[in-house]
C-alpha cells in the first residue's frame, strides 16, 4: 500500500484534535472535583503580644491620675424623660370670682387648644391625660378623681404662678428630669369666654352671650329719682344706684346697683338678687356690676365653679318725657288740708300728702300698700304727683307738689290753682241764650259759686286754726 504525503496530512490533524478534546476533559474534571471536596476553615495562629518596653508601662499613680473613662457603654433600658409641655399652659388670673375666700386662693389653668379651663388651688395635683399625637388635643385635664401618672402642682412665688411638672414611671418612682421641663412660671393672659368655652352654658332657660340680659327683659332706666328724694331711710341704697327692672314669671322686681356691685341667680326662684361676697353668692352664678357710663352697663360673669367667664352688656334706655298737664281740676276745699279735685268726671278728696298716679288721661289717688308696692317693683307704671302742701299764690289757693316722670328719673315742680279750675270749669259750662247768659258774675246756686262758697267757708271755719297764716 502506497502511503501519501496527503494521508499524513490528516492523520495529524486527527491527533491534534484528539489531544485538544483529552485536555478539554481533563480540565473540566479537575474543575468539578475540587468544587466537590470539603472546605475546612485553616485555624488562624494565635498572635504573640507584642512586649512593651518597660519606659513606656504605666504605673499605678498615673492610673488613678487619669481618673474613670469619660465614655463607656452600660446595658439598661431607656430612661423615662417628662415631657416638655412649658408652652402648653397659661394662667387667667388668681382669685378669678369676687367671692373667692382669701385662705382658698385658687387659679383658673388654662390649656392652649383646650376647650375648658380648670380652677386648681395651690398645692393641689392637677392630673393630665395624654390622648395621642392623632389627637386633636394631646393633652387635656383629667377627669375630678381620675388619677394619672402625671400632674401639676401650682404654687405662688412673689407675683408670679410657679408650676411643677411631676411623674411616676410603672414601678412608682419619681421622674424629675429633665430639669428644665420640671418647674416652669405660668404666663398670664386676660380670660374672654370664647364661643366654644361657653358652649352648652345656660342660665334657667337662656343660653348665655353677651346680649343674655336682654334676653330676660331687663331694662335699665338710669339712677330712681323718686327713691332717692322720697324714699327715706329705708330706701338709703338707692341713693347713687342705677334701676334695673326684671321680669320674672310675668312680675317685676328692680334691683339697685353701681360699680362692684354683685347679684347672684337663684336658680330655684328663677330671679336675680342683690348679694355681697360669701354664703349668699358661693356655688351659684354671679355677676359684678364692671363699669356704668352714660348709655352702656357693663357685667362680668362667672359660672358657679368659676371655670367660665364672660362679659355682658346692657343699655340704657332713653328717658321717658314728661306728658302733657295732668287731667286734674281743682273744684274746692272742705279743709285746709282736705280738697276735692275732679279727674275724667269723676270727683277725688284728696288731702295735701297724697299720692296721684296719672296715666292713660286720667288720675287715680293711691290709697293701699298694695298699690305703693306695685309702683316700687314697676308693675304700676304712670307719672306720680306727690302732694305736699296747700299755698296761696296772688291770693288764689293753690296745692303744690311734685311730678316724677314715669320712667323715675326726672321730677319738675307741680302747681294746682283755683284760678285753673275756674277755666276748666267755665269752658265745661253750657253755653246759654245771648239773653239769658251772664255777663259779670255767675248765677247764684251755679256749681262754679257752690265750689266757691264751700272753700270760702271752709276758710270761715279754719280762721281761728293756729297755722292760718299760710293762707294769708
Amino acid at each position: 500500500m502506497n502511503i501519501y504525503p496527503w494521508h499524513l496530512r490528516k492523520v495529524n490533524i486527527f491527533l491534534v484534535l484528539l489531544v485538544i478534546v483529552v485536555a478539554i476533559a481533563g480540565l473540566l474534571l479537575f474543575v468539578f472535583g475540587k468544587n466537590r471536596e470539603t472546605k475546612i476553615a485553616p485555624v488562624a495562629e494565635k498572635e504573640e503580644t507584642l512586649a512593651v518596653p518597660e519606659s513606656f508601662k504605666p504605673t499605678e499613680e498615673g492610673k488613678r491620675a487619669i481618673g474613670e473613662p469619660f465614655l463607656h457603654l452600660e446595658q439598661g433600658l431607656p430612661t423615662t424623660k417628662l415631657p416638655d409641655v412649658r408652652s402648653l399652659f397659661v394662667s387667667y388670673g388668681i382669685m378669678l370670682r369676687p367671692d373667692n375666700p382669701p385662705d382658698k386662693s385658687a387659679v383658673l389653668l388654662g390649656m392652649r387648644g383646650g376647650a375648658s379651663p380648670c380652677v386648681a388651688a395651690l398645692g393641689e395635683k392637677i392630673f393630665l391625660r395624654y390622648n395621642g399625637a392623632s389627637s386633636a388635643w394631646r393633652w387635656s385635664f383629667s377627669p375630678k378623681g381620675v388619677e394619672t401618672p402625671i400632674w401639676l402642682e401650682l404654687e405662688m412665688q412673689n407675683t408670679q404662678i410657679l408650676a411643677h411638672l411631676k411623674m411616676v414611671d410603672p414601678h412608682g418612682n419619681l421622674i424629675t428630669e429633665p430639669a428644665e421641663n420640671s418647674s416652669f412660671v405660668l404666663p398670664e393672659t386676660p380670660f374672654t369666654g370664647t364661643s366654644e368655652a361657653l358652649k352648652g352654658w345656660v342660665i334657667g332657660s337662656y343660653a348665655v352671650d353677651g346680649a343674655l340680659f336682654e334676653s330676660q327683659k331687663a331694662k335699665w332706666y338710669g339712677k330712681d329719682i323718686f327713691l332717692q328724694n322720697f324714699g327715706g331711710a329705708e330706701y338709703s341704697f338707692a341713693a347713687g344706684s342705677e334701676r334695673i327692672e326684671f321680669e320674672s314669671g310675668g312680675s317685676h322686681y328692680a334691683l339697685y346697683l353701681k360699680e362692684d356691685d354683685l347679684i347672684a341667680w337663684d336658680e330655684q326662684n328663677g330671679m336675680w338678687n342683690h348679694v355681697k361676697p360669701g354664703p349668699d353668692s358661693l356655688g351659684k352664678t354671679i355677676a359684678r356690676v364692671k363699669k356704668v357710663n352714660d348709655a352702656t352697663m357693663t357685667f362680668d360673669l362667672w359660672d358657679p365653679e368659676g371655670t367660665k367667664k364672660t362679659t355682658l352688656e346692657l343699655r340704657k334706655l332713653p328717658s321717658t318725657p314728661f306728658s302733657t298737664e295732668p287731667n286734674l281740676r281743682l273744684i274746692g276745699a272742705r279743709s285746709r288740708q282736705d280738697w276735692i279735685v275732679e279727674s275724667g268726671g269723676k270727683r277725688i278728696l284728696l288731702r295735701t300728702d297724697d299720692w296721684l298716679l296719672s296715666s292713660d288721661g286720667k288720675c287715680e289717688k293711691i290709697q293701699t300698700n298694695e298699690q305703693i308696692d306695685d309702683y316700687l317693683a314697676g308693675t304700676l307704671e304712670g307719672e306720680l304727683i306727690i302732694l305736699e302742701r296747700a299755698d296761696k299764690k296772688d291770693n288764689t289757693p293753690v296745692l303744690i307738689g311734685t311730678r316724677i316722670s314715669a320712667s323715675r328719673t326726672q321730677m319738675m315742680p307741680f302747681t294746682l290753682s283755683m284760678a285753673k279750675a275756674r277755666d276748666l270749669m267755665k269752658e265745661a259750662l253750657p253755653s246759654l241764650p245771648p239773653e239769658t247768659k251772664p255777663q259779670e258774675r255767675p248765677q247764684k246756686g251755679s256749681p262754679k259759686e257752690e265750689s266757691l262758697q264751700a272753700y270760702n267757708s271752709s276758710n270761715e271755719r279754719d280762721e281761728d286754726d293756729d297755722d292760718d297764716d299760710e293762707y294769708k
